[in-house]
């Protein structure tokens, strides 16, 4: 029954009847959820439910509900206020973005509106989020002035072909990397001559953000 309610108030959030409907459902279902966890009798259990509620609320944009996310090969995407997500060890992004597919996963942690950092090839498969926040800590550190703040992406490519040479590992690792940007633009902002350009298919629980 939690499970279920979890389902639908990320739907109610994010999905196509967010702006009809959304808040009212949203709401209800909260509430719901809320009482249902005074049953839960573990504690482990209990918190672990807490954080998917709390990851829910954190979620702002992502493509799982564009219609032709299969056809275009791209990943999952999940844009986060990473100030609102509970147990996230310092520093915390301003926003970030987690992928998810089959052929890679990847975070992008961006640290304001504007903000510029590279992206990286993570062979860590468990705590590659750790190994680009630990990047973001070096990049401050190294770069007292940026402007006007940090980011920092990494992607892991989950279909590497065992014991093949240097181009085949490199073609497939390319591929992920395609994936893992792709994914990452198709829940952002663009900029056109008429102003921001929002993607096709998104709900937007922020302001417009064209990074």
């Amino acid at each position: 029954e939690i499970a279920r309610g979890l389902h639908e108030l990320f739907v109610a959030r994010l999905g196509p009847t967010a702006e009809t409907e959304g808040v009212v459902a949203a709401k209800h279902l909260k509430a719901k959820i809320k009482d249902a966890l005074e049953e839960v009798p573990n504690i482990d259990d209990d918190t672990i439910i807490r954080r998917y509620l709390n990851l829910i609320q954190a979620s702002l944009r992502t493509n799982h509900f564009v219609p032709d996310l299969k056809e275009k090969g791209q990943s999952l995407a999940i844009k986060l206020d990473s100030q609102t997500v509970d147990g996230l060890p310092a520093p915390r992004p301003w926003r970030e973005i987690f992928v998810y597919g089959s052929e890679v996963e990847g975070v992008h942690l961006r640290f304001g509106p504007v903000a510029r950092g590279g992206l990286r090839w993570s062979d860590r498969a468990q705590d590659y989020r750790t190994e680009v926040l630990g990047l973001v800590k070096a990049q401050q550190v190294k770069n007292a002035v940026i402007v006007p703040v940090g980011a920092k992406g990494g992607f892991y490519p989950k279909k590497l072909p065992m014991g093949a040479g240097r181009d085949a590992i490199f073609e497939a690792g390319a591929s992920a990397y395609k994936n893992y940007v792709s994914s990452l633009l198709s829940i952002t902002d663009n900029i056109g001559l008429d102003g921001v350009i929002p993607p096709a298919g998104v709900i937007r629980r922020d302001q417009d953000d064209p990074y």
